[in-house]
């Protein structure tokens, strides 16, 4: 939760060149990154009901994403 918070990532995030951004393009921050991980825990005990959106979507977020209004992104080399 604090790398994505902090940095936008993990290192498993840094490792396949992806990030998680609000949507003017800046890391979510502490509070969005508590309030998607809180998601994830709280759906993630319920047979990953965090995940079910993601293949009806055209952006493909999941409700964590949804929750706490950021996106899963692909890095650009550099940053």
């Amino acid at each position: 939760m604090y790398p994505v918070g902090r940095w936008g990532q993990t290192l498993g995030k840094y490792v396949m060149s992806i990030r998680v951004v609000t949507g003017s393009g800046q890391v979510p921050g502490q509070g969005k990154a508590f309030g998607r991980a809180f998601i994830v825990a709280l759906l993630g005990a319920l047979l990953f009901l965090h995940w079910w959106p993601v293949p009806f979507r055209l952006d493909r977020r999941g409700m964590h994403d949804l929750a706490a209004d950021v996106w899963v992104v692909r890095s650009v080399t550099g940053q």
